[in-house]
């Protein structure tokens, strides 16, 4: 028996081959296209995760924008409220000692034409603590009535309520001079020499005659 193959064992081999090859390379290419698919399937995903992250950033820079705008408006808006509260607790504070002072003048009976003067004097002393007025630490209508009362304070108030120095007394009546020129009198230069000075120089003010201040 001869070991040497047929032409019909050789044919049916290499047909067996060619089908073999066949299916390879049918398969490699199935394999090259799945390969293909797949990378651009991770292609596709990181340009995605890349957009989305972008997106995300903007998001988040608009977003922050936004509350610094919102953050400003609201640190304007608040320091509009505290100038108003400011300004409105100043008029509170002068509208008060304004009252309290001239309610304090009419309960002594000051003169008139000393009141501008005394009233402005006792605003410079006046302060404003916890909701009240005060002078050195007392209720302003304590403090004017007993300055008032003593004997500098005497001069301010209508002769008929005078207590103090040039009171009426049994020997004689004493009326505080009104100074609306320039003293021509003894008892007008002793008044106007009496005065404190910021009194003084605000009634020389009021008479013309600067000349005659401290």
């Amino acid at each position: 028996m001869s070991d040497t193959p047929s032409i019909e064992d050789l044919q049916a081999q290499i047909e067996s081959l060619i089908t073999e090859k066949t299916t390879l390379a049918e398969n490699n290419s199935k394999l090259v296209k799945e390969k293909r698919d797949a990378l651009s399937k991770v292609e596709q995903a990181e340009a995605a995760a890349e957009a989305a992250k972008d997106e995300a950033a903007t998001a988040a820079g608009d977003e922050l924008s936004q509350l610094k705008r919102q953050v400003a408006k609201l640190e304007r808006d608040n320091a509009a409220l505290l100038g108003e509260r400011d300004t409105l607790s100043g008029d509170l504070r002068t509208i008060r000692i304004d009252n309290e002072i001239s309610k304090a003048l009419d309960e002594n009976k000051v003169l008139d034409h000393m009141r501008p003067v005394l009233a402005s004097h006792y605003k410079l002393m006046a302060k404003y603590e916890d909701g009240q007025g005060n002078i050195d630490g007392r209720a302003i209508s304590d403090f004017i009535k007993s300055h008032l009362a003593s004997n500098e304070g005497a001069h301010y108030r209508k002769a008929s309520d005078n207590t103090g120095g040039n009171a009426n007394d049994s020997t004689g009546t004493v009326t505080n001079p009104k100074l609306t020129k320039r003293p021509t009198t003894q008892a007008e230069w002793d008044y106007l020499d009496s005065l404190p000075d910021a009194e003084r120089n605000a009634l020389c003010d009021q008479i013309g005659e600067p000349g005659l201040k401290v």
